[in-house]
């Protein structure tokens, strides 16, 4: 049967690596086996606004999925592919599920959801789900969040799939190959993670919280760096692609334009058997900052997580994996008015009868707060009284009119600032 997607969205079943992948236009898949689920698609979250420090906002209230029949998730990620402040950053549920398991990690920024449960249960949760911001002192900064259905987090840089994998204890470089070549995703092969580029280094120092195993070695020729896992083993009869040179006391240098990050004075072989390549993490007590790169002992003690990536060959759905929605952080909307009345002015149901400056309060179209402060100016009418005390008749040149009977009288006139002017005259 065929799968028709509006977005193809990330999805994984409990005993088969099936995926659908979001994308924003109407496609048709290859044949594949999908256990009575007939069709799917994903509705695009939109833009949301977000106006208030520590102001909890759900993001994507109208996130849905649509299918044909009901089928089982084992997990999913919403995480900040762009944008995220550690310090200031948070995303969470408006309220935990008692059957699966949350966690947001703050140093990744990645919100997951882990446990089997209906499709239904995993829509529901992600439409609760809330971005606020804890320092008041964080400057206007957007972001962007994805949402993807399933385990793996995915690289749009390169189309490549990604999984962290931490332990409680370390672990050594040969455990963490063998256990990455033993997991595969979309029917593509895992292996420890190779780095060719600034933004894929970028991309696995955002996932990391500790240093972290990668798949190069200079194990076989000293000072020669080689990348032995995934595709890149392949090369130079399987020796692996030769992508560093170790230059002591320097830092190793890069080879056929390949690119490489080791920290200072690195690799240097220290204290002998150092051939294994590790990503530094936060933490690290030696000299290197963390993201650059070390080279250690095949065990060191300080290495409990690695990085598997699915990146050989062509996945069972090559489409993109996920869906984004943009954050934007939104300033109040600011409004200035001027006006001038005489004696009184109505403003958004308030009468005013004083000079001054009033405020104005209320919600913007993108539901921001939004502030006009009006200038006022209120003239005064202005009363003059005349007597005159001669004898009648007597002409006032006020109104055009002759009077010949004693008594008060008065003339409305206008000022320069159109206020009423009453003249009053005594007879």
């Amino acid at each position: 049967m065929k799968l028709l997607a509006l977005l193809l969205f990330l999805l994984s079943r409990n005993s088969q690596a099936a995926e659908n992948l979001a994308n924003f236009t109407s496609v048709s898949l290859p044949e594949l086996t999908w256990s009575g689920n007939d069709s799917l698609s994903i509705l695009p979250p939109a833009t949301v606004s977000y106006c208030k420090t520590y102001e909890k906002i759900i993001i994507a209230p109208q996130f849905q999925v649509l299918y044909d029949e009901s089928f089982t998730l084992e997990g999913a990620k919403i995480y900040f592919s762009e944008g995220y402040i550690r310090e200031d950053d948070r995303l969470g549920l408006l309220q935990n599920p008692t059957n699966l398991r949350v966690d947001f990690n703050s140093f990744t920024g990645v919100l997951t959801i882990r446990g089997y449960a209906p499709i239904e249960t995993y829509q529901e949760l992600i439409r609760t789900v809330q971005y606020y911001n804890i320092n008041a002192q964080t400057p206007i900064k957007d972001k962007e969040i994805t949402i993807v259905l399933g385990d793996k987090i995915y690289n749009p840089d390169n189309g490549h799939y990604y999984t962290l994998i931490q332990r409680n204890d370390a672990i050594s470089w040969h455990q963490a190959r063998d256990e990455a070549a033993a997991d595969n995703y979309l029917g593509l092969q895992g292996y420890l993670v190779n780095i060719t580029s600034k933004n894929e280094n970028d991309f696995i120092e955002s996932l990391i919280a500790s240093n972290s195993w990668l798949g190069g070695v200079d194990l076989a020729e000293e000072g020669i760096w080689r990348w032995v896992t995934g595709c890149k083993a392949e090369a130079d009869s399987g020796a692996g692609t030769y992508f560093s040179l170790q230059n002591i006391p320097n830092a190793g240098l890069p080879v056929n334009n390949s690119y490489v990050n080791w920290a200072c004075e690195e690799p240097n072989d220290c204290c002998a058997g150092e051939d294994f390549l590790h990503m530094i993490g936060p933490d690290f007590e030696y000299c290197g900052e963390f993201g650059e790169w070390n080279d250690l002992p095949a065990f060191d003690g300080t290495v409990k997580s690695f990085i598997i990536e699915y990146g050989c060959g062509e996945a069972l759905l090559n489409f993109k994996p996920y869906t984004t929605l943009n954050i934007q952080r939104t300033a109040p909307e600011y409004g200035n008015l001027q006006a001038e009345a005489c004696e009184l002015y109505t403003w958004d149901g308030r009468k005013l009868t004083k000079s001054g400056s009033y405020i104005q309060t209320g919600t913007a179209a993108n539901n921001c707060d939004s502030l006009t402060i009006l200038q006022l100016k209120i003239h005064q009418s202005v009363t003059t009284e005349i007597i005159d005390s001669s004898e009648t008749p007597y002409y006032w040149e006020a109104t055009g009119l002759t009077y010949d009977r004693s008594g008060t009288y008065e003339s409305l006139l206008s000022t320069v600032n159109d206020c009423d002017s009453i003249v009053s005259l005594q007879l």
